[in-house]
């Protein structure tokens, strides 16, 4: 089953094996943890966009935001 979600969904999940068997319980909770960091992720990028439109340069969102001034360029490129 675990080979399978990675095979349908590309997750690329991490499949620990004890024993011949897989850890389904890690496998989702992996996969749970991999979609909460993607979405704060896109909602931080969405975040920078919205600063830029709204009038903010990129150095003062960088500083607002506690990123990596090339990290902010390049979500705005």
């Amino acid at each position: 089953p675990a080979r399978l979600i990675n095979e349908v969904t590309k997750a690329e999940l991490k499949i620990e094996e004890s024993e011949g068997e897989i850890d389904m319980c890690k496998a989702i909770d992996d996969m749970r943890k991999e979609s909460k960091a993607e979405g704060k992720t896109e909602t931080l990028n969405q975040n920078i966009k919205t600063m830029y439109k709204n009038g903010f340069d990129v150095e003062t969102i960088a500083r607002a935001l506690s990123l990596d001034l090339g990290f902010v360029k390049k979500v705005l490129a």
